[in-house]
């Protein structure tokens, strides 16, 4: 998963390089390589239960980290295929759509060549039909607070983990004897 601050350059470079093709759809299209990783943010109030979003960071830096080690499978429910075609089926009512279609394509594309080069292309799914068959698999784990667990946790670069662990706490109050001790 590429970062924010690596989407929006891509974005703004992007765009700027489509509005002479384009015209006013180049900001549709930028907004959506940029906007399409609001799932990550539902996710992670989906796992963690807090609503403070700037525990998106370091949650998403301990997920990366630790995922391919871990078989941690990820829904990104706006990265599915089921997403792209609601999308696209709204572009029939109005063709602003098939841009911020274009943008999520293109940035689905990055985020593969991203994955790929840490050699985590499989473990993002890419349809919630993929995810519900692959999940009855009992090697991947699906939850942030079994990531948690692992005895093998990589915490490096997550800046102030115990201050957010202590956070998050509350939703996993199983963790808490483990994080204590360290």
């Amino acid at each position: 998963m590429s970062s924010i601050r690596e989407h929006s350059v891509q974005s703004i470079v992007t765009s700027a390089a489509l509005y002479p093709l384009i015209g006013e759809n180049a900001v549709f299209f930028g907004l959506s390589v940029v906007f399409i990783d609001m799932d990550h943010v539902i996710d992670y109030i989906r796992q963690t239960g807090s609503w403070n979003i700037f525990g998106v960071f370091p949650y998403c830096k301990i997920l990366e980290k630790n995922m391919k080690k871990n078989n941690f499978l990820v829904l990104n429910i706006f990265h599915t295929a089921e997403f792209f075609l609601f999308v696209g089926l709204l572009g029939l009512v109005h063709s602003v759509f098939f841009y911020i279609l274009a943008g999520m394509l293109y940035h689905l594309a990055l985020d593969l060549y991203h994955l790929k080069g840490s050699g985590i292309v499989f473990l993002r799914v890419f349809s919630i039909i993929e995810f519900l068959i692959r999940t009855r698999n009992r090697k991947y784990i699906t939850s942030f607070s079994e990531i948690l667990q692992q005895n093998s946790l990589d915490l490096t670069d997550v800046k102030r983990f115990n201050a957010w662990f202590g956070h998050w706490q509350k939703i996993n109050p199983q963790l808490q004897k483990r994080f204590q001790q360290t």
